[in-house]
């Protein structure tokens, strides 16, 4: 019996090189002073991932008016709406867009990195026009990777607001989510 899909069955972390060094350096001496099993700010920020959306597909259809007779008399011709599909390659109908939400960890620690990120990568004398190769990796049900989405020359497009509350002084799980758009992508298949 093959089981349904669980929503947990994937892997996702941000590439080496996402966060530059000047952040990385800045961030790792406050992580090194907690008791933390993490090497580095990367390590601590890929362990928030929640979860990531995969765009959906959109294909358009193409509606024409045709006639049709009704009985043998060509004078009792009706017009009715004939829907055939169109053809395009499968990268234009799919919007080149995704989003990771992470958990908002202890002073927001995360979302400080990514927003920092954000920032130097928005910067005017930044020369790289993208970020490294993003991966989302499929697995089955025993943990081994099935299927790699590889989002190729993605770019870093925004980062959610984070919401401050004196009101509320319960601890609670929140979430923030970081926005990407990429150029194409690449699906491999691995079921060895």
């Amino acid at each position: 019996m093959i089981l349904n899909s669980k929503n947990n069955q994937f892997v996702f972390r941000f590439p080496k090189g996402f966060i530059s060094k000047e952040i990385e350096e800045k961030y790792n001496f406050y992580l090194k002073r907690l008791p933390t099993p993490f090497e580095n700010i990367l390590d601590y920020v890929n362990h928030t991932v929640q979860s990531v959306s995969f765009p959906s597909v959109n294909a358009d259809q193409v509606e024409q008016w045709v006639g049709r007779k009704i009985m043998s008399d060509s004078r009792n011709v009706t017009k009715n709406p004939q829907i055939w599909r169109q053809t395009v390659d499968l990268e234009r109908a799919v919007p080149k867009e995704f989003t990771v939400n992470l958990k908002a960890a202890d002073g927001y620690l995360n979302y400080w990195v990514l927003y920092e990120t954000l920032r130097e990568y928005l910067r005017i004398s930044n020369q790289e026009d993208y970020l490294p190769d993003m991966n989302l990796m499929y697995l089955d049900r025993e943990g081994y990777q099935m299927l790699t989405v590889d989002f190729r020359q993605p770019l870093y497009t925004g980062i959610s607001e984070v919401e401050m509350n004196y009101s509320s002084t319960a601890m609670e799980f929140r979430t923030f989510s970081v926005n990407f758009k990429y150029n194409w992508f690449d699906i491999n298949v691995n079921l060895d």
